[in-house]
């Protein structure tokens, strides 16, 4: 998927306008620490005054080292890949035999809004399905510090991604899974 969305924007064949403003933005946060751009709302603005997203930073060391539009492209398809080893190890957890588990990686990397939604454009929300597999995973798991981080990483993805986290902590605590732990989360979210 990278490589063809990589073509695409090395033919100039990107049209949507959030490419440019995560672009701008990155360019804008590895100058001056900030995610100004001049294309949000059409004034000069944070992009963090429209979406709060302090995820961006923990793709910001490696923007100073690759400092490209195809740099953002190949962070999406790569996290969105990662997805894949959750995907195998809560198939383990829920007792999916090697070629259940190996089926249902596979769906997840062909499964359309995956592998096409990388293909148009970069954007946060790509960053959440993998994110959100792991605390799933972790729960599953019954590793609390798992669940925390990937509970706090989901949260720094956008400002309504804690409706992800409440949904999950529901289901800990109407299933009985560290019941304290799903309350303080989702209260704290």
């Amino acid at each position: 998927v990278y490589v063809l969305t990589a073509a695409k924007y090395k033919a100039f064949y990107h049209s949507a306008f959030d490419f440019g403003i995560f672009c701008q933005a990155f360019e804008g946060m590895a100058e001056t620490g900030l995610p100004y751009t001049t294309i949000e709302r059409s004034e000069y603005l944070s992009h963090f005054a429209v979406h709060f997203s302090p995820f961006f930073y923990f793709l910001l060391p490696g923007y100073f080292l690759w400092r490209s539009p195809l740099y953002l492209l190949f962070c999406q398809a790569f996290g969105v890949a990662l997805g894949a080893f959750p995907v195998r190890r809560i198939c383990k957890s829920l007792g999916f035999s090697g070629g259940a588990s190996l089926a249902a990686v596979g769906i997840y990397l062909l499964f359309p809004t995956m592998a096409n939604g990388c293909y148009y454009d970069f954007h946060e929300n790509k960053f959440l399905a993998v994110l959100i597999l792991w605390m799933v995973c972790f729960v599953l798991e019954k590793k609390p510090l798992g669940i925390i981080i990937f509970a706090f990483l989901v949260l720094t993805v956008k400002e309504d991604a804690f409706i992800y986290v409440i949904a999950i902590c529901l289901w800990m605590f109407v299933t009985k899974r560290n019941r304290l732990l799903s309350l303080i989360i989702g209260v704290a979210s």
